[in-house]
């Protein structure tokens, strides 16, 4: 089984955010279970942009759409086909991809794991003696271990990601349990 990032949901919600203006529909349109094609698009690009740029497992990609694994699958497979061949996919998905990468690669960076350390801990994160839980923070190419336990760990968590998306950085949490 592949681990699953926490944070990959929240960037399938940001891309479908960025479809949607683009695309002008609301994300319940996106969620229904319509065929029609002015909502069957921003749902082949978000998931197809999900896969390329973070490699998303496809099952996060499905719970946020509201469409099967298969159909994840299905959208990856036919995304070179439909990128050569159908014109208003490869506008979309060409605006779409653009905005996102425009808005990952506005976002701040840590020069090291002691500005990153010292950047959380001024923001409330506080590690454990005797640690039960590995809370794994990667920004940019800095990476970073908070160590808690199983009663701190929730309030770390969102401690982390409260600090991390108000100031606009890039990045990954993964948990690991002993």
């Amino acid at each position: 089984m592949k681990p699953v990032n926490i944070t990959d949901k929240a960037e399938v919600n940001t891309i479908m955010q960025i479809a949607c203006q683009i695309c002008n529909i609301s994300t319940e349109q996106i969620r229904s279970n319509s065929r029609k094609q002015e909502y069957q698009l921003p749902r082949t690009i978000i998931s197809n942009i999900a896969r390329i740029e973070k490699n998303i497992h496809h099952s996060v990609i499905s719970g946020v759409i509201n469409r099967g694994r298969c159909s994840i699958i299905h959208y990856e497979n036919t995304h070179t086909q439909n990128y050569e061949g159908w014109k208003s996919y490869r506008k979309y998905f060409n605006k779409i991809y653009n905005a996102y990468t425009d808005i990952k690669y506005n976002k701040r960076k840590f020069l090291d794991e002691i500005d990153l350390r010292s950047f959380l801990f001024d923001n409330g994160v506080e590690e454990t003696l005797n640690p039960s839980v590995f809370i794994d923070v990667k920004c940019g190419d800095v990476k970073l271990t908070i160590k808690t336990n199983y009663r701190n760990f929730s309030d770390q968590l969102e401690l982390i990601r409260l600090a991390l998306t108000n100031d606009n950085y890039e990045y990954s949490l993964n948990v690991n349990l002993k």
